[in-house]
């Protein structure tokens, strides 16, 4: 994924455009940008000093890495096998981050009090 998220930005300036809908091959530069922008805001939290900004940060990069997997894996699974393979591919991404959000969560709470 890490490269289709570089290749997706000279793609969506030139002539491609940012779409959503249609088949696989139409919409894969554009989850690949939603994917960069989340692997972006991840990075970012990791040299944020502040503890609020830096967990936004956090849950806002998840979120879109959460929502460019769903964009990847669905679609008519009868059809096309690729978001199938799509899917089974992503599910150690989705344990882990599923931890990882909830070890940001336990931060926070902890940090409160």
């Amino acid at each position: 994924m890490g490269m289709i998220d570089f290749a997706s930005i000279p793609n969506l300036i030139d002539d491609y455009g940012f779409t959503l809908n249609g088949e696989f091959n139409d919409k894969i530069m554009s989850i690949g940008l939603i994917s960069l922008i989340g692997k972006v805001l991840l990075i970012l939290s990791l040299f944020i000093k502040s503890e609020l900004n830096k967990i936004i940060f956090e849950i806002l990069g998840i979120v879109l890495l959460w929502i460019s997997v769903y964009f990847l894996t669905s679609g008519n699974w009868s059809y096309n096998s690729v978001y199938e393979i799509a899917f089974w591919t992503s599910i150690p991404f989705i344990i882990s981050s599923i931890f990882l959000t909830f070890f940001i969560i336990k931060k926070t709470v902890k940090i409160e009090n």
